[in-house]
């Protein structure tokens, strides 16, 4: 049974880096799976984007593994999170749709769904909030079989857009 006790007792910076990362979550299918773009995808992607920024700022307030002085592996995908985002809209400004567009799935793929797998590890705030009650092993296999599936849809979908062209 899941339990909100160990976010509930994290730090604000937490707080605020879970609700901005469900916000992404929820944004990023809306986003990505319709064909037809128009105004309401260029309005929910500034709030994507917004959602993405604070998601990867806000990481930088939350330590406990630390690397790097206070910092882990994890930070610098917030910086290479921040780096995508910013290739992701300068391609849209610049009327380049098909790089803006594989930024953006970039970004969803990597920051949103692998980092997210990464949450669920045992000892992070997440793990003990969904899979508490889980067996460590079970979770773990959980965990890997998410991980081995995202590369797997990612390496479907290069193989799509190949046969495409």
């Amino acid at each position: 049974m899941a339990t909100l006790t160990p976010l509930i007792e994290a730090s604000f910076a937490t707080h605020v880096h879970v609700v901005a990362a469900v916000v992404a979550i929820c944004l990023a299918p809306v986003q990505i799976m319709p064909r037809r773009r128009g105004a309401w995808h260029k309005r929910l992607g500034y709030c994507w984007v917004l959602a993405m920024g604070v998601t990867a700022g806000s990481s930088f307030w939350i330590t406990g593994f630390e690397v790097m002085g206070p910092f882990s592996p994890i930070h610098l995908l917030s910086v290479l999170t921040f780096l995508g985002l910013w290739s992701g809209l300068r391609a849209a400004w610049a009327g380049d749709f098909q790089g803006h567009a594989a930024a953006m799935r970039g970004m969803a793929f990597w920051a949103l769904g692998i980092a997210g797998a990464l949450t669920l590890l045992p000892g992070r705030i997440m793990h003990r909030v969904l899979l508490a009650q889980v067996e460590i092993s079970v979770a773990t296999g959980l965990i890997a079989a998410l991980v081995i599936a995202l590369f797997l849809m990612a390496r479907i979908r290069r193989r799509d857009a190949a046969n495409k062209m």
